[in-house]
């Protein structure tokens, strides 16, 4: 099962994605097709990190969307094996480049921050808040007993 995607291959998201990348440690790329597993692995403090990097049609979108939409990825990055030192994560950008990092877990996938630590809020609440807080700032204050 390959990940066939329309198009060229996201050049840009590539080389954003890479400056992420070499932040958190030693980068090394693969040839880039639709038979390669992951786009290119992290060597840093101890483990290996498989990474695939995608352009996403919805970046708000839920866990669940997003694991129905990236399915091919995630279960070639799920046929790579499995250790303590070794982790595989999936990295959707939007076209106004806005990124997601989730680590795919065997039962599904968690989100998590730039760095590769766990995120404690999740994207959706963060946007919903926002939104939120705008809408109770544009409205009239209402006060109820």
């Amino acid at each position: 099962m390959y990940d066939m995607t329309r198009g060229r291959l996201p050049k840009k998201g590539l080389d954003d994605a890479l400056l992420v990348a070499h932040a958190r440690g030693r980068v090394m790329t693969f040839l880039q097709n639709n038979e390669c597993t992951c786009d290119f692995m992290i060597m840093g403090n101890g483990t290996l990190i498989f990474v695939r990097v995608r352009k996403a049609r919805r970046i708000t979108a839920t866990r669940e969307e997003i694991e129905r939409e990236f399915l091919d990825a995630l279960l070639q990055l799920r046929s790579l094996p499995t250790s303590n030192l070794i982790r595989k994560e999936l990295w959707i950008y939007s076209r106004y480049s806005t990124w997601r990092f989730f680590c795919t877990d065997e039962p599904g996938i968690v989100e998590i921050c730039q760095d590769g630590t766990p995120q404690k809020n999740s994207f959706t609440e963060v946007i919903r808040t926002q939104r939120a807080v705008r809408k109770k700032k544009a409205g009239p204050l209402v006060m109820t007993p």
